[in-house]
C-alpha cells in the first residue's frame, strides 16, 4: 500500500489492465484522478479498453467524473479494501460529477484478489530466456 500511496498516478496506469471487457462493453467515459500530492492521471474507458492518460489537463476530452483523493485512499481502492461509495461516505474521496456514475465506472475494473496475484521469481525469468 505504501508504494501505491507514494506513486498514485503510476498505479492508475497499472489499474487499466484490470478493465473487465464484458462489464465495460460500449462504455465511452473519461475518469480523471487528482491526488493530494499534486499528481493527476486519467483513464479513458472506451470499447472495452482503458487508455492511460498521463496528463488529463492536455487530453482532448473533458472528464466525465473526477475523483480527488490521497494516495492512501487510492491504495484502499486499488487493493479493493474499500469501495468508492465507502470512501466517499468517509470523506476520503471527493467526486466532481455524479458520484453514482463514478462508482459504476470504477466497478468496471476487476477487484484485486491476492490469491490471484502471481509473482514470477527473477531466477525463473533468467532460465526462460
Amino acid at each position: 500500500m505504501e508504494a501505491i500511496a507514494a506513486a498514485p498516478a503510476v498505479f492508475v496506469d497499472y489499474f487499466r489492465v484490470r478493465i473487465d471487457p464484458a462489464k465495460s462493453g460500449t462504455t465511452d467515459k473519461f475518469i480523471r484522478f487528482e491526488f493530494t500530492d499534486g499528481t493527476k492521471a486519467g483513464l479513458h474507458v472506451r470499447r472495452a479498453v482503458a487508455e492511460f492518460v498521463p496528463d488529463p489537463g492536455r487530453y482532448q476530452r473533458k472528464a466525465d467524473v473526477t475523483l480527488r483523493m490521497s494516495g492512501e485512499a487510492w491504495g484502499k481502492l486499488y487493493l479493493s479494501l474499500a469501495t468508492v461509495e465507502e470512501l466517499i461516505q468517509k470523506g476520503e474521496i471527493e467526486v466532481g460529477g455524479d458520484a453514482t456514475e463514478a462508482a459504476r465506472l470504477v466497478d468496471l475494473f476487476d477487484h484485486y484478489r491476492p490469491e490471484k496475484a502471481v509473482v514470477i521469481p527473477p531466477a525463473f525469468l533468467d532460465h526462460a530466456m
